[in-house]
């Protein structure tokens, strides 16, 4: 698709330091994995390692299939993709497209029912909660800490939503920190607002990225178990959502819940919803015209109201990128925020514990409009 000069873009904020712990996000070197296979996949060099980008925006729009660039927007730099990321990106597809194909089929050929619609909709938001506060807030930024069979339960909870591994999950989002809307991040509504809300994952340059740089996660063996049997807990989240969906049809035959709209909509259609949301923080919460910018960032976050009831809390977008290690992202009051709500009750059960807050001169010695 044609695309217009990069350097009519709009500018960046003008740099300011984050306000973080930098150490957070250095890398650790892995301990010797368990066996050949691990060495193989977590240590060795291989030709899918990361996927370096030129320095600036400045070469022909990339020649692969743009997913998600619409007209009016830049494509990324050109890569030279190696084979096995082009065919990793032909299976994902084609899995995605096939599995959510099957789904907008079944909810007109078995239909929809209230507790279909109603148990979607609270299984949607119970799966951004936990993609908020294990993937984005435990994982990807350590804001809290909790045992080693505790984090092994909630990470296999959340992964019944499913976002891939996430140790990939937890690399991608803290090189997204490091570079928000420079071009190396392939989040970024300036490389295409429809890749930045659903492409992105599968762009070759996301698929290249190395689990060494987390080694933190790729040093415990429970964690690379998970990422071994990435779509199990999602696969057992289907098969129970199918027989709920049975069992309430049995129970109460005047509300038409069936097996199949449990499948459908208990199961594919609320997996989809974090994913969709996530998306949404990163073209809505990264492009001007949307929210306000209390703090100048070196990037284009905005913190957007509206946006943080729909990804529970994940809209203070501008507050996070400022003191991102924090265990919540509505820093004042009023600032609506559920997965600190949850923290905070898990941390009361003795689940979590060693829970980062903003410091208050984070919070107000650097309010500035821009």
């Amino acid at each position: 698709m044609p695309s217009i000069p990069t350097d009519s873009l709009p500018p960046l904020a003008q740099p300011m330091p984050r306000a973080m712990d930098p150490m957070d996000f250095e890398a650790t070197n892995p301990l010797p994995p368990v066996d050949e296979r691990d060495r193989m996949r977590y240590e060795r060099p291989s030709s899918i390692e990361p996927i370096e980008l030129p320095p600036a925006p400045s070469r022909p729009p990339a020649t692969l299939p743009a997913i998600g660039a619409v007209s009016t927007e830049a494509a990324p730099p050109a890569v030279d993709v190696p084979p096995e990321l082009l065919r990793k990106r032909r299976i994902l597809l084609t899995v995605f497209t096939a599995v959510y194909g099957f789904a907008a089929i079944g909810a007109f050929v078995w239909g929809v029912s209230w507790p279909a619609l109603l148990g979607c909709a609270l299984l949607a938001y119970g799966g951004m909660l936990a993609h908020e506060v294990v993937l984005h807030r435990l994982l990807a930024h350590r804001a809290f800490r909790t045992g080693r069979a505790t984090r092994f339960l909630m990470t296999a909870f959340a992964m019944a939503w499913p976002a891939r591994s996430p140790i990939w999950w937890a690399a991608t989002h803290r090189h997204h920190h490091k570079h928000a809307d420079d071009p190396q991040d392939v989040h970024s509504p300036r490389h295409g607002a429809l890749r930045a809300l659903i492409g992105w994952p599968f762009e070759p340059r996301a698929l290249a990225f190395p689990y060494r740089e987390v080694g933190d996660l790729t040093r415990l063996p429970e964690m690379r178990l998970l990422d071994r049997m990435v779509m199990l807990p999602f696969a057992l989240s289907l098969a129970l959502a199918t027989l709920a969906g049975w069992a309430f049809g049995q129970m109460f035959p005047a509300s038409g819940m069936t097996a199949m709209q449990g499948l459908v909509w208990w199961g594919l259609w609320r997996a989809l919803y974090p994913i969709v949301a996530m998306g949404l923080v990163n073209v809505v919460a990264h492009r001007p015209g949307f929210g306000e910018r209390r703090y100048p960032t070196d990037d284009d976050t905005r913190n957007v109201r509206w946006l943080s009831w729909l990804t529970a809390g994940a809209g203070w977008h501008n507050n996070h990128h400022h003191y991102g290690h924090a265990a919540r992202a509505g820093f004042r009051p009023g600032e609506f925020d559920p997965s600190w709500w949850l923290i905070g009750q898990l941390e009361k059960m003795g689940l979590v514990w060693d829970v980062r807050d903003v410091p208050p001169d984070v919070v107000e010695a650097t309010d500035a409009r821009a």
